[in-house]
């Protein structure tokens, strides 16, 4: 492991360094050195679109629900309360398990494309060629989140983590990673 790294890890942070983290693509003798997900500011839109149904949901009660009987007006208002309630938790859980690793042997990016499609994408550390960061946009200065782009040798899988927060530290860390295991001792 890179040295002068200090463990900094919580259960909904999006930059992870040495996060006690399981996942089921892990073998026994590996070293989990970063966990990286989304910027919490990627959030905001499905957010804001659930906020807005609750408002509507409220708006409905105040000025269409005196028009209506009482068992139509629970019906809306438990059918709009159960559709807002799984679009905010299917948002959630794509984003919490959307995940990059990086270990001592390798990069695991876990992409999650809806409820039935999940796409894993590997590449050995020792086969990095070229760790990118590219932050765009007023949000991601401000906020200091971006891409990271690993291109590898050869026919090896080249990884991305989508919008992660400190994307030249984790460049820093992945190329320490990278250089330490082709380099040992």
């Amino acid at each position: 492991m890179p040295a002068g790294l200090k463990p900094k890890s919580k259960s909904l942070s999006s930059f992870n360094v040495m996060p006690n983290a399981f996942f089921a693509e892990i073998d026994q003798d590996e070293n989990t050195i970063l966990m990286l997900r989304a910027h919490p500011i990627t959030l905001v839109p499905w957010i804001f679109n659930t906020i807005v149904g609750i408002a509507a949901l409220i708006l409905f009660n105040i000025f269409l629900a005196q028009y209506l009987s009482f068992s139509i007006t629970l019906r809306v208002d438990l059918l709009g309360a159960v559709l807002l309630l799984a679009y905010a938790w299917y948002n959630f859980l794509i984003w919490y398990y959307t995940v990059g690793f990086v270990t001592d042997k390798r990069l695991i990016d876990i992409d999650y494309y809806g409820i039935v499609k999940r796409v894993v994408s590997q590449a050995p550390i020792i086969k990095l060629s070229d760790v990118t960061a590219k932050v765009a946009g007023f949000f991601g200065q401000i906020l200091n989140y971006g891409n990271v782009h690993v291109t590898t040798e050869g026919t090896t899988q080249n990884i991305e983590f989508l919008d992660v927060p400190y994307p030249d530290e984790a460049v820093a860390i992945i190329n320490d990673v990278g250089t330490e295991a082709a380099h040992p001792g």
